[in-house]
């Protein structure tokens, strides 16, 4: 017998511009199959979605099935009999209200926003709704770095008299990998231990001037401000230890207050 249930993953995909990108797609890419390096940012609630329905055309009597039209919101809009020999528009629906819906899958959106540390100095961060599907659902939450493969597409939303035409562009995924757990993952060779060594050697008789070199090559896309950078290093590097109840020895929360006028770099700085 044949699996139903399942369903083809791409993920991985080359390295290169025409398929990898650390920014949101735009209009020109409708269409093409993407993988973008995204933060989330909004999830919504987890849903369950009819995606097929019978109906009868009310000429004919004819029975056709019909999916759900992913670019019109799931809905099942402009549908004509099949019959060559009819073309009907009046269809009705097999299901009646009361009834349990057949074809069902689950269903989730979440809302995805471009990385501050990939954008250039001063660029707004653009988001974008990304549509999940069966096994997808709540594979990620709110917060987390994301990479995702799929398509992007548009919606439309109903049509009334006299207002304008929506669009909105979002994307369906086909594969979601949460990478948080590789910045954990931090393996210290025995090259950097040699290097970290070595740095501080050349400066053990001058450690205020090796303290200045890292600073020089701490977000270097941002002139001077050097008592703020060694403000924000100081807090990374610091902190209180504490133990938790079963002994373990853990780091206190850090917290930094920045405060300046707009436009100033704040969260470039604590970004970087």
């Amino acid at each position: 017998a044949v699996k139903k249930n399942i369903h083809a993953r791409l993920a991985r995909l080359p390295v290169c511009p025409e398929l990898t990108r650390t920014c949101l797609p735009r209009n020109a890419d409708v269409g093409t199959f993407l993988s973008v390096t995204v933060t989330v940012i909004q999830t919504s609630a987890i849903k369950v979605l009819e995606f097929e329905r019978e109906f009868m055309c009310t000429s004919c009597k004819q029975i056709f099935t019909y999916q759900a039209n992913i670019e019109h919101y799931y809905n099942f809009k402009a549908l004509k009999c099949q019959n060559d020999s009819c073309h009907s528009m009046k269809l009705v629906s097999l299901s009646d209200k009361g009834t349990v819906p057949l074809k069902c899958k689950d269903y989730q959106e979440i809302k995805v926003q471009e990385q501050v540390q990939h954008l250039l100095l001063g660029t707004i961060p653009r988001s974008m709704w990304v549509v999940l599907e069966n096994d997808l659902v709540d594979s990620c939450k709110a917060g987390d770095d994301v990479t995702i493969c799929g398509i992007v597409m548009h919606r439309w939303s109903p049509l009334s008299v006299d207002t304008l035409c929506n669009i909105d562009m979002f994307m369906k995924a086909n594969h979601i990998l949460v990478t948080n757990e590789k910045k954990n993952a931090i393996v210290i060779s025995k090259e950097m231990k040699d290097e970290f060594w070595s740095f501080w050697n050349e400066f053990q008789d001058y450690p205020l001037t090796g303290r200045n070199h890292i600073l020089t090559s701490f977000c270097p896309q941002v002139y001077g401000l050097y008592v703020v950078k060694l403000a924000v290093i100081l807090v990374l590097i610091g902190g209180v230890k504490r133990k938790d109840d079963i002994g373990t020895a853990v780091r206190g929360e850090i917290h930094l207050l920045l405060v300046g006028d707009p436009g100033l770099v704040k969260v470039s700085i604590i970004c970087k």
